[in-house]
Parts: structure tokens; C-alpha cells; sequence
């Protein structure tokens, strides 16, 4: 996670197009390589390279850390209908503000959502159109159907 400053929250990151659409998804070490060595042979080969936005974890048990119910409801209602700031949003859920903030925290580290500076509030907001959210589960064979090693 990293650490932004309380004024400015967001501003190391550029906010991605209104339109966007952020994929959330399980993907080993050397897919997120591959896919991302594939996207930049397309741009050193010309191409338009694909702009999606994606948020990978190494496990599904990461993707549930970070996306318990809780805070997939503040995810929805603040797509749904953007707070004005953290206590409304807390107001809203009926959850304490403490615990809204601490959560928006991790998911603004995740660069799930942004937190926006509105006057002396901070203002949650979604920068994305959809989320998607991908696991896929590899099949393992039953232990007896493996190669024992050699």
C-alpha cells in the first residue's frame, strides 16, 4: 500500500477516462509479465495497445482480502450515487466513519477508488464506467491421476 498525502490523496495517479472499465482478476507473476510484455510489443510495433485498466492479485484469497462485503457495498453505493464526502457516505451505510475512511483507504491504495479533496472534505469517488471482477480457478488433478517424480 502506499502512502498519499492527506491533502491531495489521488494526485500521483491520473484518473482513468469516464468511459473506462477496471478489470479486477487473479493472475500469476508470469502473466501479468507476459501480458504486460505482450502490450509493449504492440506499441513498439505501431499498435494501438489495448487501454484497459486491470487490477491483478496473485490468489483468490488476495481479490477476498481486499474485496469483503463490506467494502464492495461502498464500492457500489459510490457508483451508484457519489457521496459528497466520507461521513455522508458513513451516514448513508450507517457504518462508522472510522471504519468507512479505513476501508476507502485500502481500496484508494488499490487504486479501486479515488479519494478527492472537495473543501475540507475528502470526496470517494469510483473513476470507472463497470468493474469486473475475474477468478478463474485452475483445475488440479485429483493427487492420485499426478506423475509421481522421478
Amino acid at each position: 500500500m502506499t502512502n498519499e498525502t492527506p491533502d491531495h490523496p489521488t494526485d500521483s495517479h491520473p484518473t482513468p477516462p469516464a468511459d473506462s472499465v477496471l478489470r479486477i482478476t487473479v493472475e500469476s507473476d508470469d502473466d501479468f509479465h507476459e501480458r504486460t510484455t505482450d502490450k509493449l510489443a504492440k506499441i513498439e510495433a505501431g499498435e494501438t495497445a489495448p487501454q484497459d485498466h486491470v487490477k491483478s492479485f496473485a490468489t483468490a484469497a488476495q481479490v477476498r482480502r481486499v474485496l469483503t462485503d463490506k467494502r464492495l457495498e461502498l464500492i457500489e453505493e459510490t457508483m451508484r450515487d457519489p457521496p459528497e464526502s466520507i461521513t455522508a457516505l458513513a451516514d448513508r451505510l450507517d457504518r462508522a466513519v472510522s471504519d468507512v475512511h479505513d476501508d476507502l483507504e485500502l481500496l484508494a491504495d488499490e487504486r479501486i477508488i479515488q479519494l478527492d479533496r472537495n473543501g475540507r472534505c475528502v470526496q470517494p469517488t469510483v473513476p470507472y464506467k463497470r468493474i469486473h471482477i475475474d477468478i478463474t480457478l485452475p483445475r488440479t488433478p485429483p493427487a492420485d491421476d499426478r506423475q509421481a517424480p522421478a
